[in-house]
């Protein structure tokens, strides 16, 4: 009998230790994804037209331009792929039919850095 309550409390602690580890890893993600949202939200942008597209590749951005209602020409580099749908070909077609674009950014050490870019209507 002993021997089975030595087991059985030890499937409890076990038990346990697995519910505090799920916990634990369900706040923290939680917390990582609303503070995703939130930086984004709470970051600078800008909306203007396209002026120049510079490429790395076929689908990673090196930097581009873009001119704001006030003529002043922003530049802003970028991480590669940032947002997984804006390729170089699609900032290419804003900038041929004069479509605006939003800019979410940042400054890093003096630089524009785009965060995320949307159609802007």
């Amino acid at each position: 009998m002993q021997i089975f309550d030595m087991v059985y409390r030890k499937n409890i602690e076990i038990g346990m230790k697995l519910i505090l580890c799920f916990v634990f890893l369900t706040l923290a993600v939680s917390c990582v994804a609303e503070t995703g949202v939130e930086e984004l939200d709470s970051e600078q942008y800008i909306v203007g037209l396209v002026n120049e597209v510079m490429s790395k590749s076929i689908a990673e951005l090196d930097h581009f331009k873009v001119v704001d209602a006030k003529g002043e020409v922003w530049v802003f580099g970028s991480f590669g792929e940032f947002d997984g749908k804006l390729t170089p070909s699609h900032l290419r077609d804003h900038m041929i039919f004069a479509e605006r674009v939003k800019v979410f950014y940042e400054v890093l050490n003096g630089n524009l850095v785009a965060l995320k870019v949307e159609d802007h209507n």
